[in-house]
């Protein structure tokens, strides 16, 4: 396996991870430099629901890796009736493409609303700095799975 693909695999997590820095401190209230007067006030399942979300966010990117990783070439034992089975490599191409297909289509045009300024106010250009440095390192992920997974079907494709 090409050493760049397993860099490209390993990428992913790292680059969601601003995204979810950049959220968690929402769920305590501040609003990090975002003017909304139409923000609803803080409520106290804010936190749980954002921590909630960042780790099934950071657990959903992490999958990448097991395209590249043997982890991922096989169930985790743990799971009751199919653990310890190995992967069908056509049904794990198939979901990462369609997931690095909607990934891609989401995130490149969030990306695009943001450059044209289609997005909520901030208080000082520091802010919406810090935000789009944030917020915009997720647009790879759809594009960067999509790599990962061409070539983890190069490497599986023959097998069923």
């Amino acid at each position: 396996m090409e050493p760049w693909v397993v860099r490209c695999a390993w990428a992913v997590p790292w680059m969601i991870l601003p995204t979810a820095l950049w959220r968690l401190p929402f769920a305590f209230g501040f609003g990090m430099g975002m003017v909304d007067p139409d923000a609803p006030p803080w409520e106290w399942w804010a936190v749980p629901y954002t921590v909630g979300l960042i780790v099934v966010i950071e657990v959903l990117a992490f999958l990448t890796v097991g395209l590249v990783e043997p982890w991922g070439e096989r169930l985790p034992r743990w799971l009751p009736v199919v653990g310890g089975r190995p992967v069908r490599p056509r049904v794990v191409a198939v979901v990462a493409a369609l997931g690095g297909t909607a990934l891609s289509v989401l995130w490149i045009s969030d990306g695009i609303r943001w450059l044209r300024g289609d997005h909520v106010q901030f208080s000082s250009p520091w802010w919406e700095g810090l935000a789009a440095a944030c917020l915009l390192t997720h647009v790879l992920w759809g594009p960067l799975l999509l790599v990962v997974t061409f070539a983890y079907w190069r490497r599986h494709g023959d097998t069923k």
